[in-house]
C-alpha cells in the first residue's frame, strides 16, 4: 500500500468519524428533555439556550457537512481541513460539557457528548495521521 492510499483511507475514516461525532452531538442536543420538573429551564432559560447553544450548533452543521462531503468525495488532500473541523467540533463539545443546567435538562446529552467526544478524537487522530502521510508524498510533476 502506498502512502497515497494510506492517506486516502485515513482521510475517509476521519470524514466518517467526524460525521458520526457530529451526529451524536446533534442527537444529544435534540434528545428529549428530562421528565423531572426540577430540571426544567427557567422562563428565560429556553431563549438563552436557543441563542447560546442551538444557534452555534446549527451554524456549525453546514461547515461540518461540507468538510465531510468533500473528504468523502474528492481525492484532493483535505486531511488538515478535516483535522481543523474535528478540533472545532471538539471545542464545541467541551463547551457544552460546562453547562450543568443543559446536561441536567437533556437526559441523554452527557452520554452522547461523551461518545461523540471519543469518536471525534479518533477522527482527529486519523486526520492528523493522514495529513502526515500527505506531507510525505512526493510532489506531482506537471508538464
Amino acid at each position: 500500500m502506498t502512502a497515497s492510499d494510506r492517506a486516502h483511507r485515513l482521510r475517509r475514516l476521519a470524514s466518517l468519524g467526524l460525521a458520526a461525532m457530529w451526529s451524536l452531538v446533534m442527537l444529544g442536543l435534540l434528545s428529549g428533555a428530562s421528565s423531572d420538573p426540577r430540571d426544567d429551564l427557567e422562563a428565560g432559560g429556553g431563549l438563552a439556550v436557543g441563542l447560546v447553544v442551538y444557534l452555534p450548533a446549527l451554524a456549525l452543521t453546514p461547515y461540518v457537512a461540507l468538510i465531510v462531503g468533500l473528504g468523502l468525495r474528492s481525492r484532493s488532500p483535505l486531511c488538515w481541513e478535516i483535522f481543523l473541523a474535528a478540533v472545532i467540533a471538539e471545542l464545541f463539545v467541551i463547551w457544552l460539557f460546562t453547562s450543568a443546567e443543559l446536561l441536567a435538562y437533556l437526559a441523554w446529552l452527557g452520554i452522547l457528548l461523551g461518545l461523540g467526544f471519543a469518536v471525534g478524537m479518533a477522527a482527529g487522530v486519523s486526520a492528523f495521521l493522514g495529513g502526515l502521510q500527505e506531507r510525505t508524498l512526493p510532489p506531482v510533476s506537471r508538464p
